[in-house]
């Protein structure tokens, strides 16, 4: 099939295109490196800026960028230098997908970490109840 590539690019340098993105991740390129702070108020932010919507007759899943940009994920929002922007003073905003993973998968590990400690200490009252009760299968 022939593929159409939508390519917008704004003063900024930012870039928008179909297609799929990769980009260097090597920790040579970096600088500063450190833990990411506030993960789990950060994944509620994307949970509550999640939507599904409507656009050119498909239906998506994504991010309202401004609920992001307003609600203490503005790292994940770039806002472009465009037309819109001359016109209603504030320039057509993006979302930084792959950005938003790294968040997902910290939540995630906090999450299993303490389902670990949790399932330890049900595992401790439960051997504690046997003994008291003399009942071996109470677990």
């Amino acid at each position: 099939p022939q593929w159409g590539w939508m390519l917008i690019s704004d003063m900024n340098g930012n870039t928008t295109f179909g297609g799929f993105v990769q980009t260097y991740s090597d920790l040579r390129l970096k600088d500063n490196v450190r833990e990411i702070d506030n993960v789990i108020e950060r994944r509620n932010t994307l949970a509550n800026a999640a939507i599904k919507y409507e656009r050119d007759g498909r239906t998506s899943i994504g991010y309202g960028a401004q609920t992001l940009r307003e609600n203490g994920c503005s790292e994940f929002v770039s806002e472009a230098d465009d037309s819109l922007k001359l016109t209603s003073g504030t320039g057509t905003l993006s979302v930084a997908y792959g950005e938003t993973t790294a968040i997902l998968a910290v939540a995630s590990k906090q999450t299993d970490d303490k389902v670990a400690v949790l399932e330890d200490r049900i595992a401790k009252l439960e051997a504690i109840i046997a003994k008291l009760t003399g009942d071996e299968n109470a677990s």
